[in-house]
């Protein structure tokens, strides 16, 4: 089951993530990879912990990790922030503005990795 569960996953997230990124041009504030890491992560959890669905395909309810993938990234691409307007100004020398936007969806990145890995981890135990 494991082994299913992970190949619905990882074809559900590589369709998932080629769609958003090439057709829609959407993958949020991330590059490619990291959106499809979190389209993976977020499908294999949220399809081993739903009910059944009724569609059943290789012992597998295939359809529960489509639903889940879909939701997350469709969440995920609503997280783009419009670009705001360039005005040149002069910034005090040592002013770390710019950073804490990428600070903060490191640390949500990595939260959200660390969270759905080890609800994956607890569904198998």
């Amino acid at each position: 089951m494991f082994a299913m569960d992970f190949l619905f996953a990882i074809i559900t997230a590589l369709l998932l993530a080629a769609v958003f990124a090439f057709l829609f041009k959407r993958t949020g504030p991330w590059p490619f990879l990291l959106f499809f890491i979190i389209i993976f992560l977020g499908s294999w959890a949220g399809g081993i912990w739903l009910a059944p669905a009724p569609v059943v395909t290789w012992d597998v309810y295939a359809l529960r990790f489509l639903v889940v993938g879909v939701l997350v990234a469709l969440m995920l691409s609503l997280f783009i922030f419009p670009r705001p307007y360039r005005i040149k100004m002069r910034r005090p020398q040592g002013s770390r503005a710019d950073d804490e936007p990428v600070l903060i969806l490191s640390a949500f990145f990595w939260i959200l990795v660390i969270l759905l890995v080890i609800t994956i981890i607890v569904n198998y135990i």
